[in-house]
This record gives C-alpha cells, structure tokens and sequence, in this order.
C-alpha cells in the first residue's frame, strides 16, 4: 500500500523493518511493478526499492515488468533509472508487445521514451502476435514524430500484420489527419498498391472514408485505380456505396 500511494518516508520504515519486497499479489504484481505503474511521483520509491535489491524484471501473470509500465505511462525518469540498473528492453508480454510497442501505442508524449527505449537497443521492428509493430502502431495514432523518428533508425514499411494491412494502409484508413503521414510513408517507399487479405488498397481505405485530399494524393504518386477487392469492387464503388 505504501508503494501504491507513493509514501517514501513508510516503504523506508518498512523495508528497514524486515518487510520482504520481493512478496507478490494475486497478479503477481511486485511492490516494484505497483511503484512503476502508478507513475507521478514514486521514482524515489523506486529508487529506494532497487537499492534494496528489488527485481526491476520481475514479471506479472500477463509478462509485464516495471519498464513496461512506466513506458505505459510515459514516465521518461523512471524508464532511464530502470534501463539504467538492468530492466531489459526485450521482455514481451502475453501479447508479444515489446516496450517499444507500448511507448508507440500510446501516442501523445511518449516519443522522448521511444528515443530512449531505441538508443538503449530496442528492436525498431519487432511484432506482435498480430504482427503489429512500434511504426503501425504510430501509423494508426497519426503521430507524424513518431513515424518519422523510427523511419530514421530502420523501421521496416513493409511489415504487414495478419490481415496482411501495411503501415500505408493503415495510416490511410485511418482517415482524418493521417494525410502527413501518408506523404512520409510514400516518400520512404511504402508500395501505395500493396493490397491486403481481401484486396483492398489505400487508395480504397481513402475512398470508403471519403477523404479527397487522400485520394488525390495517392494518385498523384501512382496508386491503380482498377484494383478490385475479393467482390470485385473498385474504388469507384467504393464512393459510390458510400
């Protein structure tokens, strides 16, 4: 309870007390996981948990850690101290999402974690159980800062998940705002034809959402009007139905 409410001065009496850190919930949540997530104003905890030799990769029932965590909820001082004493990047959860997954999906905020979770030497291209990645997870997000940094230091573009949808696909299908991202996809050499499952494209994703300015876009810089999907519908179709 002391580490979920942040009371530095009662972890201390504790811990100096014979109170066992290493004791875990029915989740098997660490008193070190509950200081992490909670977030504001417990990196001292954490600090006084590890110095007390707290297990900073101690995972819970689902595989998360300590690092995933304050990657969750953006916290950039608790991920540095963590890396910093030997929480490893590359633990994955149930879902196979990295922290470097997290960080991504999570949007706003969170680009000073993703840089730091990079430079520490996250995989920039590992996937999920869907085969979801950090960049599609930007993508989805329309984080135009996010896309273009991981793009940088060797994201690939041509990932695709399960549904064989590429980061072009899903920035377009997306819809409202996305269009920026859009323009750094192609620029970095995202294949505006590439189709998915069943056939459908990103100049067909811009057309279901009516989104002109994507359309034209996409066009402009080749994609194939005449592709049809497993209906054998084509984009033209697709406005129309719409």
């Amino acid at each position: 309870m002391a580490c979920y409410d942040g009371r530095l001065d009662i972890v201390k009496y504790l811990i100096e007390h014979g109170a066992d850190l290493n004791i875990t919930n029915h989740y098997n949540n660490s008193c070190l996981m509950i200081a992490a997530y909670k977030g504001a104003g417990h990196l001292s905890v954490i600090k006084t948990l590890v110095h007390a030799g707290a297990d900073v990769n101690h995972s819970t029932k689902t595989q998360s850690t300590p690092l995933r965590a304050a990657c969750y909820d953006g916290r950039l001082d608790i991920v540095k101290y963590l890396i910093e004493h030997g929480a490893d990047l590359n633990i994955t959860n149930h879902y196979n999402n990295s922290c470097l997954m997290i960080a991504a999906y999570k949007g706003a905020g969170h680009l000073s974690v993703i840089k730091t979770l990079v430079h520490a030497g996250a995989d920039v291209n590992h996937s999920t159980k869907t085969q979801s990645t950090p960049l599609r997870a930007a993508c989805y997000d329309g984080r135009l800062d996010i896309v273009k940094y991981l793009i940088e230091h060797g994201a690939d573009l041509n990932i695709t998940n399960h549904y064989n949808n590429s980061c072009l696909m899903i920035a377009a299908y997306k819809g409202a705002g996305h269009l920026s991202v859009i323009k750094t996809l192609v620029h970095a050499g995202a294949d505006v034809n590439h189709s998915t499952k069943t056939q459908s494209t990103p100049l067909r994703a811009a057309c279901y959402d009516g989104r002109l300015d994507i359309v034209k876009y996409l066009i402009e810089h080749g994609a194939d009007l005449n592709i049809t999907n497993h209906y054998n519908n084509s984009c033209l179709m697709i406005a129309a139905y719409k």
